[in-house]
């Protein structure tokens, strides 16, 4: 789960925003982290 939000700039296209889920390390354990991915088209 997170949250994410895209835009787009003529023909860039962002999409960015956190996740969150369990850590494989520590089955016991919520970890997040943030995101961010550019594509041009």
């Amino acid at each position: 789960m997170g949250n994410a939000r895209a835009d787009r700039a003529r023909n860039t296209y962002t999409v960015a925003g956190s996740a969150y889920g369990i850590s494989s390390k520590k089955p016991n354990t919520v970890v997040s982290t943030d995101f961010n991915i550019l594509a041009e088209c």
